[in-house]
């Protein structure tokens, strides 16, 4: 009996072991669960982004403080009581539609909305939605969704500037920048348009594009590897009957160039070059003319007079007329000398305008001649100095030339505006004419060269009608700049 008991003892003591090491390994996982949970939530309070949970009616059952702030909910406690399907704000950002889809398909689901909160403020959100499934159904849906707003508001400021750079670029010169291989990476509007003539796609060929001459090519390949080293600025290729001019620049591992057809600069440059060279040419003739008058005419007149006034001082008593010849001649020089001087530059001209100053040499050139001389001017405004110099001086050159060569008897001007705002002269001889290309030919006519060298000057245009025994008639037109007019005082 005493046995029986003892063996009980040994039994009993043996069985609150087993049952407490029993309910520490039930323990041990509770603990562990606790400890995910504890780090579950501190992750989903802490969370940088707004996440909720909702049961299967869209009922919120967890939500965050980001979310709660991101949608001006007043509290955590207030948004568990709140659907995820009927909130107006929610539903304007489409995040309703897509919680609804999840629960009804069981599919996750990543998208982008925007909506205006009850603050007023837009607010752009990307979400991204997983089912919550049990037994392989639905029951609820989670939700992480992604504050967007100040990235979208950054993408949008940076694609104004993209716009805004853009259109400066498009604006500018041809520029293209090319990579390592010569492959188009950016090209701009005016590169395509106005320097190729079409649309120039992306990883094409520079020199396929540009389709140089082989020497030309291997011009354009030299500067680009120069580049590495130095700048390269303002050099040219010719392109077809084209120039064109390029700079080089690089940038990380592309190089850029900025091209300009340069052409219609060029000839302009070539038409100062040439009229630089007439204007030498012209002041050359022109010195020669006065030295001529000078030496022929003033000169002899003097020379003439010193011999007179010699042989007086000899014999005062006896040459008195030789002294008067000397006074004589000494006057005719000292009028000699202010008709070069008006020829020059006629003060009429300054003092009152063009049409006193064609009268004049109307009546100092042709009238003298026993010419008749009809004129009509009509001009409303007066014109700058510089026009009305380089007219005058076309009237001039022509009413000599009729003087010297024509024969004629009568002459008619007509000075005229068109509606254009273009003059319009008209000058006719009833003279003798001339084979027009005859004298071109050989290379005569100093005048005729003048007359239609200040006529190009002015972008004008002559047109010369005439024959032998026909007269001549000149037919001018010259535009005229809208600030060359000048208001009458």
């Amino acid at each position: 009996m005493a046995r029986k008991k003892k063996a009980e003892r040994k039994t009993g003591s043996k069985s609150p072991e087993k049952s407490g090491r029993g309910k520490l390994e039930q323990f041990i996982p509770d603990a562990e669960n606790i400890e995910l949970a504890e780090r579950y939530r501190h992750v989903f309070l802490q969370a940088p982004v707004g996440i909720l949970r909702t049961d299967a009616e869209g009922r919120i059952e967890e939500i965050n403080p980001v979310l709660v702030s991101l949608f001006d909910l007043q509290s955590t406690d207030q948004a568990r009581n709140l659907n995820v399907l009927e909130h107006p704000v929610m539903r304007a950002s489409g995040l309703s539609g897509y919680v609804a889809d999840c629960l009804q398909t069981g599919s996750g689901r990543i998208s982008e909305g925007s909506c205006v909160t009850e603050s007023g403020d837009e607010i752009y959100i990307r979400f991204y939605l997983s089912p919550i499934e049990r037994k392989g159904e639905p029951v609820g849906v989670q939700a992480m969704v992604v504050d967007l707003t100040g990235v979208r508001y950054t993408e949008n400021r940076l694609l104004r500037l993209y716009d805004y750079f853009s259109n400066i670029v498009s604006s500018i010169s041809p520029l293209v920048t090319v990579d390592a291989d010569f492959r188009v990476q950016f090209r701009n509007s005016a590169f395509c348009n106005q320097l190729i003539g079409r649309d120039v796609r992306e990883g094409e060929n520079l020199f396929d594009v540009l389709n140089l001459d082989p020497k030309e090519e291997e011009q354009l390949r030299v500067d680009i590897s120069a580049s590495h080293n130095r700048r390269i600025e303002n050099h040219e290729v010719k392109h077809g009957n084209r120039l064109i001019g390029y700079s080089i620049f690089r940038f990380a591992d592309e190089v850029g160039l900025i091209l300009k057809d340069i052409t219609r600069i060029k000839r302009l440059e070539q038409r100062v070059r040439s009229l630089h060279t007439r204007l030498l040419s012209a002041q050359e003739d022109e010195r020669q003319r006065i030295s001529g008058e000078l030496h022929d005419g003033i000169g002899q007149i003097i020379l003439a007079a010193k011999l007179n006034l010699n042989t007086y001082q000899k014999d005062p008593q006896n040459q008195q007329d030789r002294f008067d010849t000397a006074l004589d001649l000494i006057d005719r020089a000292s009028q000699e000398l202010r008709e070069l001087h008006t020829m020059l530059y006629p003060s009429v001209l300054r003092d009152l305008g063009l049409e006193s100053a064609i009268e004049w040499c109307a009546r100092n050139v042709l009238e003298v001649h026993d010419i008749d001389v009809q004129m009509k001017v009509a001009l409303k405004k007066k014109l700058a100095p510089d026009y009305e110099t380089q007219i005058f001086r076309i009237v001039q050159e022509i009413f000599t030339n009729i003087a010297k060569h024509a024969a004629a008897n009568r002459v008619r001007l007509e000075l005229t505006v068109d509606e254009h705002n273009n003059i319009l002269l008209r000058i006719e001889d009833q003279g003798v004419g001339f084979q027009l290309d005859e004298i071109r030919l050989r290379g005569g006519g100093q005048g005729l060269e003048n007359i239609e060298r200040r006529i190009a000057d002015l972008d004008g245009n002559v047109r010369i009608e005439t024959s032998p025994g026909k007269g001549t008639q000149f037919l001018i037109e010259i535009p005229v700049a809208a600030g060359a007019w000048i208001e009458h005082e």
